[in-house]
């Protein structure tokens, strides 16, 4: 009966932990500037280059996404910030202009973006249209 009973939670626990998805109360930057309170998913730096998903509310079960061009960026409350960038992705090859959502490290004269390419971290510093 005791191993029934284990067996029973143990699994339990399982199918809670793989339903769970874990959002975060952040905002949306659109372009238009209007800036929309929302709950974000959380997601590992080289998922959130491509896209971000978010809900309206906790409770929504509409999921939405964006892409980096649709939106000027988001950020996560008491988190990081990310923009959406355009900038050469390969500094060899000119034709590989790439458009990202990126971490935003610093902002002022130059502005500090951290990026995930191929396992490792890769920073752009942008300033009047140039990048480093």
């Amino acid at each position: 009966m005791k191993k029934l009973t284990f067996v029973f939670v143990f699994c339990m626990i399982v199918n809670y932990s793989y339903c769970q998805q874990n959002y975060k109360p952040g905002y949306i930057l659109n372009n238009n500037n209007d800036t929309l309170h929302v709950e974000l998913q959380e997601e590992i730096l080289s998922d959130l280059m491509l896209k971000v998903k978010y809900k309206n509310t906790v409770h929504s079960s509409e999921i939405s996404t964006a892409n980096p061009g649709e939106i000027k960026g988001f950020g996560y409350t008491n988190g990081g910030l990310y923009k959406s960038v355009r900038f050469l992705d390969n500094p060899i090859d000119s034709t590989s202009i790439r458009n990202y959502f990126v971490e935003q490290l610093l902002s002022g004269v130059y502005d500090l973006f951290l990026y995930q390419k191929a396992d490792q971290q890769v920073y752009i510093i942008l300033n009047e249209g140039h990048q480093y």
